[in-house]
């Protein structure tokens, strides 16, 4: 286990207290032998090393809420246990292994922030049986971490998570796959990075059903990835994307498919000519209605395979900011597209990319 770091800016504090200490005890304590002062001085000098340290890692805490009933689960993938210290609200300590209880716990790093670094990939990554879980608060979690890859995999009894806080987080990668008690998430305060990869981030969070999207009015929020992003979101009825950027060539394969109750979708601005590869993009989304792009330059699409296949509640639909004469297969693109009576189509016949 790695030794939290004193800052300096507690050195002050510490001397000052030692200082005070020091001729309390000697007045106090007069009476005494020397060895009992030395001893009791040493003794309160640990504390005060203690105190310091847990209050540097008040920024580096998670908030957590179990379930009341079930069976015995883990909180954390068994590489991070070491470093961490698991609390009650009675300042008991737990191992990794708890009985649920509906109990509170605190997650306390026994790491300085600059040492902590890309330390969430697959934190709380666990199995069905292990998942206890129902409530997370990362608001007071502010070290300096740039992925939350796979960080809460597999989680299914997760509910609700606050994810505000200052972490710069590029990678999201299969963030919540899985969670499939998940109902609601709000994107607001969370920070994104500069390029951010959010394939299958909330793939196959069933119960998901309110999503609150990020702030970019600060700055703009660039995407690599996205595919797979929502599927099997199967309880979602509506998305707004239009706060992410689109400068690059993207995958958007399978984002939306098997989403049988999106109704409502505004996508990503798209603010160059790209190619984009939508294979399966809307697949079996049978009430979908109202679909808007949101685009400055040409697309061309690269792969466009039962893009809106089975979208049986479509009735009109405007593509023609794409280009398909790029694309290597487009087959079943309209499959079971039974209420579509208005398509525009783009006739452009060249293939080109301006990056």
């Amino acid at each position: 286990m790695k030794k939290s770091s004193i800052k300096k800016s507690n050195l002050n504090v510490i001397n000052a207290s030692i200082y005070l200490i020091n001729n309390l005890i000697k007045i106090y304590f007069f009476s005494n032998t020397i060895k009992s002062y030395k001893i009791l001085r040493s003794l309160i000098f640990i504390i005060i090393i203690f105190y310091v340290n847990t209050t540097n890692n008040q920024n580096n805490t998670i908030k957590i809420k179990i379930i009341n009933s079930g069976n015995v689960g883990k909180l954390l993938n068994e590489k991070f246990f070491p470093n961490i210290m698991i609390i009650n609200n009675d300042n008991q300590t737990f191992n990794n292994y708890i009985e649920p209880s509906g109990q509170n716990f605190t997650l306390i790093w026994n790491e300085t922030n600059e040492t902590l670094g890309n330390c969430c990939e697959g934190m709380f990554f666990t199995n069905d049986s292990n998942s206890i879980i129902e409530e997370i608060d990362l608001s007071n979690f502010n070290a300096n971490i740039s992925t939350m890859k796979n960080m809460f995999l597999n989680q299914t009894k997760l509910k609700r998570i606050n994810i505000s806080s200052n972490n710069e987080v590029n990678d999201m990668y299969g963030m919540f796959q899985n969670c499939t008690s998940l109902e609601s998430i709000d994107l607001s305060s969370f920070n994104f990075g500069g390029k951010n990869n959010m394939s299958y981030m909330f793939f196959n969070c069933k119960n998901l059903s309110s999503i609150i999207p990020p702030d970019s009015s600060s700055k703009e929020i660039n995407v690599l990835e996205m595919d797979h992003m929502f599927s099997f979101c199967e309880n979602l009825t509506s998305i707004d994307l239009s706060s992410f950027i689109i400068n690059q060539n993207s995958n958007f394969n399978c984002m939306f498919c098997n989403d049988y109750s999106l109704e409502s979708v505004n996508l990503p601005n798209i603010k160059a000519s790209i190619f984009i590869d939508m294979n399966s993009m809307f697949d079996s989304c049978s009430n979908l209605n109202n679909i808007t792009f949101n685009a400055n330059s040409k697309i061309n699409i690269n792969n466009a395979d039962k893009a809106f296949n089975n979208c049986s509640s479509l009735q009109s639909l405007n593509l023609s900011m794409f280009s398909f004469s790029c694309a290597n297969s487009s087959r079943y693109m309209f499959n079971n597209c039974s209420s579509l009576i208005n398509l525009t189509l783009n006739n452009d016949s060249e293939c080109t990319n301006e990056n």
